[in-house]
C-alpha cells in the first residue's frame, strides 16, 4: 500500500509538473540578423537607340546655340542604397560626338532628395550628371539637346553614332 500512496503521489507531482511547463510555454521568441547590401544600379528604358536630325537646322535655327530633342521615349532609372553618410554619382560621357557639335543633356524631372544637374554637356571625359544620391529609387525622361560649337567643322553625314555611358558609383567627397 505504501508503494502504491509513493507511486500515486509520484504520478500526481508528475501530472502537476507537466501542465505547470505547459502552462509557461505559451509564447516563444527568437531574434534574426537581417543584412541590406549596398545597392548601385542603373538602367535605361525605352529606345535602344536615339535618332537626333539636324535637316531643320537653317536660316536663324543656326544661329541658336542649342537645338532640343525630347527623346520621350528613353528614361534614366536609378536605385541606390547606401550606408549611413554615404553617397553615390552618376556620371556621363560620350565618344565620337561629331566635329564642331556638341552635345547637352538633362532630366526632365529634378525633384527628389538628390541633386539633379541641368543642362551637362557631354564629352570623353565623365561629367558628374546626378550627385548626393543617398538611398532612393529615382527614373526620369532623358532629354538630349545638340549645338554647334564651330560651323566650319561640321560636315553632312548620314549617321554619326555617339555612344553615351552612364555610370553610378560611390561619390568621392
Amino acid at each position: 500500500m505504501k508503494k502504491s500512496i509513493i507511486l500515486l503521489l509520484s504520478v500526481v507531482i508528475l501530472l502537476g509538473l507537466c501542465t505547470t511547463l505547459e502552462a509557461q510555454s505559451n509564447t516563444a521568441s527568437h531574434d534574426i540578423e537581417i543584412t541590406v547590401d549596398e545597392v548601385a544600379d542603373l538602367s535605361i528604358t525605352g529606345s535602344d537607340s536615339v535618332t537626333i536630325s539636324c535637316a531643320d537646322w537653317s536660316g536663324d535655327s543656326l544661329t541658336n546655340e542649342w537645338k532640343a530633342f525630347s527623346i520621350s521615349e528613353s528614361e534614366l532609372t536609378w536605385v541606390s542604397i547606401v550606408t549611413q553618410n554615404k553617397k553615390n554619382t552618376i556620371t556621363v560621357q560620350a565618344t565620337d560626338i561629331p566635329s564642331g557639335l556638341k552635345l547637352r543633356v538633362s532630366l526632365n524631372d529634378v525633384s527628389g532628395p538628390s541633386e539633379i544637374l541641368s543642362d551637362v554637356i557631354i564629352n570623353d571625359q565623365a561629367s558628374d550628371f546626378v550627385t548626393s544620391i543617398e538611398s532612393e529609387s529615382k527614373t526620369s525622361q532623358l532629354i538630349y539637346e545638340v549645338g554647334i560649337t564651330n560651323i566650319e567643322n561640321v560636315r553632312a553625314s548620314s549617321n554619326s553614332s555617339v555612344n553615351i555611358t552612364y555610370t553610378i558609383q560611390d561619390e568621392i567627397s
